[in-house]
């Protein structure tokens, strides 16, 4: 089963899709501008900006840029050239200062990468959390909870908790022609699969291993997993990799460009394009989001949190909409366009705006990630389906606070503590009475808690041991 996922907006921080900058070493900057290109297969036009008083005072001097040796502008004064790449693939952009005809100065130069990432998602990988084993391998990442910026250490938190694993989980480009080499070294232990092959196997210490090269660039799926077995976590640099083109090592980063990490195809995801106070009246909010997904309608839901800690005992529902915005939150919402929340703050929450939190979820399945297999029916047991995933205390907590987002009648919030029909749910950020929990949102899923002579049929019928313990439940459902 499938579900949508959801990403985090803050005051003041404007993040928008497909947006990228790339720097020309110290000052000129290529701007991705969404403008098409009519004679181009990338689509793509990119805006260069020209200053010649960077380098010479002269009003005579020249601006050249060229792309792969190819001059494409040559100007005087300052102003935005437009180039546009023929194609997808790589190019080296330069400029150069010219007075008299004669170089002013270095030549600076950048890489651009143009890919095609039509139907790839968003930027970045998305991530989850296995805990309740030194090493988890078996269970799938894609459909976790999204990273849309990693930076160099991020992907190797030092709090990774022991008996526990970080996957990180989407698609990776790989340049044509070229071997990929992987490195991985965790305390306690790391691993790679390129398109569900590994590459460098669960292991302990310092171990590396190659994939490729590939006959045509493109996206392939990949997972990387750190976990640790017990005590601190966080030695050794992690994951990196390089290429027999490239020696240098470089981190599993993902710069918000889409060009080398992505969601992967059918994502589902929200895009936060805009969340800031409202000049000419501070108490209002605007948000503007858009979902990406292959349906046509979602369900979205809105909290906000105090000092931008996500947790129950800062969360603050977002009720009061001006301008008719509250159209835009609830359920049957039009995916792939842009929508707009105007958040009456104060109507909802007295406290120091420049200290709130604003998250939009969106979902298009159900409250949990979870996979379901089927045993057909016998002549002395019905069909059965169960669930086979154990489940994350991040994906416990996503369906709480979505519950929580939505008004749900079982729920009650005090002091920090979420609190539902059979006891409490969830403390803060953390989930309270891990078993009781899950139990409860199966039931709200339709399901039943796989126990007792369910549990020993299928584990016999299946030939598996699933073993319940804390988060580690299992769904059920008797199909008549």
């Amino acid at each position: 089963m499938k579900r949508c996922l959801w990403l985090l907006g803050m005051v003041g921080l404007i993040s928008v899709a497909n947006a990228e900058s790339l720097e020309l070493q110290r000052t000129t900057v290529f701007e991705l501008d969404t403008s098409p290109c009519q004679t181009a297969d990338s689509n793509r036009t990119f805006r260069v900006s020209y200053d010649t008083q960077w380098m010479s005072d002269d009003p005579q001097a020249e601006i050249v840029i060229s792309a792969d040796g190819n001059e494409i502008a040559r100007r005087t004064g300052n102003g935005d050239i437009e180039w546009c790449p023929h194609d997808y693939g790589t190019y080296v952009l330069t400029y150069q200062t010219l007075l008299g005809g004669a170089a002013v100065g270095e030549t600076y130069s950048t890489t651009i990468r143009v890919v095609n990432a039509e139907g790839m998602g968003l930027p970045g990988l998305q991530r989850v959390t296995f805990t309740g084993s030194a090493y988890d391998a078996s269970n799938v990442a894609l459909g976790a909870e999204p990273i849309v910026t990693l930076n160099g250490e991020g992907m190797y938190d030092a709090s990774l908790g022991a008996q526990s694993t970080y996957a990180y989980a989407g698609y990776m480009y790989f340049h044509a022609d070229e071997t990929y080499t992987f490195r991985g070294n965790f305390d306690d232990y790391s691993s790679v699969r390129v398109d569900n092959a590994e590459v460098v196997a669960q292991h302990t210490g310092d171990k590396s291993g190659s994939v490729g090269p590939f006959a045509e660039a493109g996206w392939h799926k990949v997972d990387f997993r750190v976990a640790n077995n017990g005590g601190a976590s966080g030695g050794g640099f992690g994951i990196q990799y390089q290429t027999d083109k490239d020696q240098a090592w470089h981190k599993i980063v993902d710069d918000g460009s889409g060009t080398y990490l992505r969601t992967g195809p059918d994502y589902c995801g929200v895009v936060i394009l805009k969340a800031a106070m409202r000049p000419s009246d501070p108490t209002i909010m605007d948000v503007v989001y858009k979902v990406q997904s292959p349906k046509e309608k979602v369900s979205v839901r809105a909290l906000a949190y105090e000092n931008g800690n996500r947790s129950f005992a800062n969360a603050v529902p977002v009720l009061t909409f001006a301008d008719g915005t509250g159209v835009n939150i609830g359920d049957d919402i039009a995916a792939n366009e842009e929508h707009t929340l105007s958040w009456q703050v104060a109507a909802d929450w007295a406290t120091d705006l420049t200290k709130v939190r604003f998250e939009v979820m969106v979902m298009d399945e159900g409250l949990l990630p979870l996979h379901f297999v089927t045993i057909p029916k016998t002549a002395n047991h019905a069909s059965i389906q169960y669930s086979d995933t154990v489940l994350s205390s991040t994906a416990v907590m996503n369906a709480l606070f979505w519950l929580y987002a939505g008004l749900d009648d079982d729920l009650s919030l005090s002091n920090g503590r979420l609190s539902g029909p059979f006891g409490e749910l969830a403390n803060g950020a953390n989930v309270s009475n891990p078993a009781q929990t899950v139990s409860w949102l199966y039931q709200k899923m339709g399901y039943s808690t796989l126990t007792g002579a369910n549990l020993n049929y299928v584990n016999s019928a299946a030939r598996i041991n699933l073993t319940p313990s804390g988060l580690r439940q299992f769904a059920v459902k008797t199909i008549k």
